[in-house]
């Protein structure tokens, strides 16, 4: 895993096998998605209520 630039990840991933691969792809896919969250979770609560 690495930055590509400001706004780019870029997520390697190989396995010995399509499964394998499958599941590996599921599992980062999902902390990615996580991370987002709260980033985006943080974000909002920095926002002062109106």
């Amino acid at each position: 895993m690495r930055l590509a630039g400001d706004d780019t990840l870029v997520l390697e991933v190989t396995a010995s096998d399509i499964p394998a691969l499958r599941a590996a792809l599921n599992t980062w896919l999902r902390l990615v998605n996580i991370a987002v969250e709260v980033r985006e979770a943080v974000a909002e609560s920095r926002v002062p209520a109106a």
